[in-house]
């Protein structure tokens, strides 16, 4: 369903409600059940598929979060102002440490003489 049709079936229902008219015939009533359960089994589907849209990039962000962990070759991620966002294990051990404090300048690792 659209979200026109949305939008349609919520104004219609809200000008019912505003109206005051409660007295609905049998057919009235079962066209906005049926409306109703169509919505509704709609939005389980949509809910079903982000569900698995978002396992399944969890699934892919854990892959390459240990693909840049356990990498044999040393990374770096920097941002605009060559801060270190991010380092893997194997850079840690180029620069033989354990660990370093995120956003220092990455100019603080590369040799100025090379």
């Amino acid at each position: 369903m659209s979200s026109s049709d949305n939008k349609d079936l919520k104004s219609s229902l809200e000008q019912v409600l505003s109206e005051g008219k409660h007295d609905f015939t049998e057919l009235e009533v079962e066209k906005m059940i049926e409306t109703v359960n169509i919505y509704h089994v709609e939005l389980e589907y949509q809910n079903d598929e982000l569900r698995r849209i978002q396992h399944e990039l969890e699934n892919s962000k854990t892959r390459y979060a240990s693909l840049f962990k356990y990498a044999p070759i040393g990374y770096v991620i920097c941002n605009d102002d060559a801060e270190i966002e991010a380092v893997n294990k194997s850079f840690l051990s180029l620069i033989n440490r354990e660990s370093i404090e995120k956003y220092e300048k990455f100019s603080n690792y590369v040799d100025p003489q090379s």
